[in-house]
């Protein structure tokens, strides 16, 4: 009796993997990687005469009931809804501006919320 070329497997599983490695290597098929829990946190804030532009990213919470991460700015400043937010590969990515009646940051206080129950640095960024 004949054998089938997919009966045993080993020859096919050893090309699909080769054929998968290959168009990874080659860009043709995402590749899906992962955040790690512990990576930083990044906050990016650039100030401008019509407002804050102000986008984060971080590692999803490790467990429910973390306190999400939110950036508090000084009382005068209004932020608005957040415009995008994406979530891939353990990552979350938020983006959103907020009024400051023409106020500047500079020399004010800025408290990233929830970061005290993580293991993570922060990294801040403000470009005035």
């Amino acid at each position: 009796m004949k054998k089938s070329m997919f009966q045993g497997g080993g020859h096919v599983r050893h090309t699909a993997r080769f054929l998968l490695i290959t168009l990874v290597g080659l860009g043709l098929v995402p590749f899906v990687s992962v955040a790690h829990p512990l990576a930083p946190i990044l906050v990016e804030i650039v100030e401008s005469p019509d407002g804050l532009d102000l986008e984060m990213r971080y590692p999803l919470a490790p467990r429910p009931g973390f306190t999400p991460l939110d950036v508090e700015l000084p009382h005068f400043c209004e932020a608005l809804p957040i415009a995008d937010e994406k979530r891939a590969g353990g990552l979350v990515r938020k983006r959103w501006r907020a009024d400051c009646g023409g106020r500047s940051l500079a020399g004010r206080t800025l408290t990233i919320r929830g970061l005290a129950e993580r293991d993570n640095d922060a990294l801040i960024r403000v470009l005035l």
